[in-house]
């Protein structure tokens, strides 16, 4: 959202906590088309809904792509809970089950703002890479 000003950015999350506090909002195809065009504006909290759709909900071809772009557009806006998302997709190897290197930047940026379930992948890493005494420190 580089170019938006905090009160359209406000005005879009106002939107967007409506869309999913919709009784039987859910994650599904009805919620998702409201959800979209938020997504597209540069929210990113639409932005990790639509990547976790993707992900979770919607496995058409190219659906790998799309969680991954979803996912960082989302983490590039320093948006916590999307780099944790974005870091355990890459440590899960885009769910090819090979950890990407990739993944431990975002892990980091995750842990730095909080978001301990990155301490815990952080750790799992450590231990993959034979550290075992940074394992233990995460």
């Amino acid at each position: 959202m580089c170019n938006s000003t905090e009160k359209e950015r406000e005005a879009l999350l106002a939107e967007y906590q409506q869309i999913i506090n919709e009784p039987d909002a859910g994650h599904n195809p009805a919620t998702f088309d409201k959800v979209l065009p938020l997504a597209e504006e540069g929210l990113p909290e639409a932005q990790l809904f639509v990547g976790e759709y993707y992900l979770y909900y919607n496995r058409e071809t190219g659906y790998k792509e799309q969680v991954d772009n979803w996912l960082r557009w989302s983490a590039e806006q320093h948006y916590p809970p999307a780099e944790l998302a974005l870091g355990e997709w890459l440590y899960y190897g885009r769910h090819t089950f090979k950890t990407d290197p990739e993944c431990e930047p975002w892990l980091l940026l995750a842990a730095e703002h909080g978001k301990a379930h990155a301490c815990y992948f952080l750790g799992k890493l450590a231990k993959y890479k034979g550290d075992m005494a940074e394992a233990c420190s995460w």
